[in-house]
């Protein structure tokens, strides 16, 4: 019986993490729409329909993956790169330029039970002269994911500047908040001029739905600690986890990986998909004993244990769970993902996923809604719930 996912022949390896049939089509793009040859095609490069394995992560010699690219004529301009401080150009393609950019800490360090420490590289000129003469002002907007359109700003009184010859860092913290939480942050910039504010911030188009909303960062991913030892070691996988998705973002995992291409460093093949061995990779230092390279794998491990639920468990379910999903809808489970949070009000599940929107880490958003049924656009199939005796006794 063939199954679905990442499955393994005895022979070589095939890592998947989709249905295994002879062959398929991916949308890909012409290479001689990536004039500059950074692996991207041009912004308005045309789609092509091409005939690839079922086991193909990437599109086949002559195409490119990914489009997107703002500025096909430069190599060092393209989605997934870092931003440059002070250049006054969008190198990473999102819509804003020189925006201040956050630093992520894969052991969660920055954050304590009721605070997170908010580090970012300032980038932007205005900001930093702002900072420099003392005229920074600085607004946050924290929003727990399980509430996401539910949010207060707050203005920063006291931070920190720390200057650097190529980028200057701001540093503040963020206090009461709630513990065991996931949180997008985001900030907002203005210099103080007598009782007025000025926007100073790069004041771009709300990243990626074009609604002319203003905003001058991303979204900023991260977690509360706990002093609940089990929600304590839910936090440590959920910040390991984030901390890859900030390493996709910025070109070094995943698609034209800088330090790891694909998802050979969660332990997969190179052009083979990797959805379930990021899953584990990310848990593995937490959760005793788990293993696997394909959804079912993962399915079964949880099922051992007798923690594996049917989708409608997902509004109980905890930072840190694992999830199998049915992205094409066609009855399969085909792939893998971790819980972050269930946002009732909107009927969304947050997630965090890897080989996903084209080979990089993500936190996405799942529409969920009930009862469940095939073809009802609910992709979210399985519950993996990781109980108390499932923690490995010897992390802090």
């Amino acid at each position: 019986m063939m199954r679905t996912g990442c499955f393994a022949m005895a022979v070589f390896t095939l890592l998947i993490c989709a249905s295994a049939e002879a062959s398929d089509t991916k949308d890909c793009y012409r290479i001689a729409d990536d004039r500059d040859h950074d692996g991207y095609a041009a912004a308005d490069a045309a789609k092509s329909e091409v005939r690839v394995g079922s086991r193909d992560l990437r599109c086949p010699d002559g195409y490119r993956d990914k489009a997107d690219d703002c500025s096909d004529d430069d190599p060092a301009v393209h989605p997934r790169t870092h931003e440059i401080a002070l250049n006054r150009i969008d190198d990473n393609c999102n819509g804003l330029v020189d925006e201040p950019t956050f630093f992520y800490e894969a052991d969660g360090s920055h954050s304590r039970i009721d605070s997170i420490d908010i580090s970012f590289r300032i980038n932007h000129q205005a900001i930093f002269y702002a900072a420099r003469s003392h005229d920074l002002e600085i607004t946050v907007r924290p929003v727990p994911l399980s509430t996401f359109d539910t949010y207060t700003d707050r203005h920063v009184t006291r931070w920190n500047i720390t200057y650097s010859p190529n980028f200057s860092t701001g540093r503040f913290t963020l206090s009461g908040l709630e513990p065991g939480t996931v949180w997008a942050v985001r900030l907002f910039f203005y210099r103080k001029d007598g009782s007025d504010l000025v926007d100073i911030g790069p004041n771009g188009d709300q990243i990626g739905d074009n609604t002319g909303k203003l905003v001058d960062t991303d979204w900023y991913y991260t977690m509360t600690d706990s002093a609940t030892a089990t929600l304590h070691k839910r936090f440590q996988a959920v910040t390991r986890g984030l901390a890859e998705y900030y390493a996709s973002q910025v070109g070094e995992v995943g698609y034209r990986g800088a330090l790891s291409g694909d998802g050979k460093g969660y332990g997969a093949e190179g052009n083979e998909k990797w959805c379930s061995e990021f899953y584990v990779w990310v848990t593995r230092p937490f959760v005793d004993g788990i293993s696997g390279t394909t959804v079912d794998d993962v399915m079964d491990f949880f099922g051992d244990h007798g923690e594996l639920y049917p989708a409608r468990e997902v509004r109980a379910a905890s930072a840190g769970d694992f999830l199998a999903m049915d992205t094409d809808e066609d009855g399969d489970k085909n792939h893998s993902g971790m819980f972050l949070a269930y946002d009732s009000d909107s009927d969304i599940v947050w997630t965090l996923e890897g080989n996903t929107k084209g080979n990089e880490v993500r936190v996405n958003q799942r529409p969920f809604t009930l009862p469940i049924a095939p073809g009802d656009g609910n992709v979210l199939r399985r519950l993996g719930h990781v109980n108390p005796s499932m923690w490995k006794e010897d992390q802090p």
